[in-house]
């Protein structure tokens, strides 16, 4: 386990990069906002990060861009459309 937690953390740092943009498929909306998955990898979209799009313009099993803002401690993208 310990393996795959090192090889996930090293993928995320070298291509899933804090400032990178990726386009990746939504997977479900929430009340708060979208998991997007990247992969293996899942960002989180807050509905707070859209940048200008409307939720009702993301939909689920479509594809989406964002940028990652960050990575919290499980491996989860944070995600932002802001700016892109």
């Amino acid at each position: 386990l310990s393996q795959r937690v090192a090889a996930a953390r090293a993928k995320l740092t070298s291509t899933f990069a804090v400032g990178t943009a990726h386009t990746g498929k939504v997977l479900k909306r929430t009340s708060e906002g979208f998991v997007v998955t990247f992969g293996a990898l899942e960002g989180f979209l807050p509905e707070t990060e859209l940048g200008g799009a409307s939720a009702s313009s993301i939909k689920v099993g479509g594809n989406t861009r964002a940028k990652v803002v960050g990575v919290d401690g499980r491996l989860c993208l944070q995600l932002s459309r802001k700016g892109l």
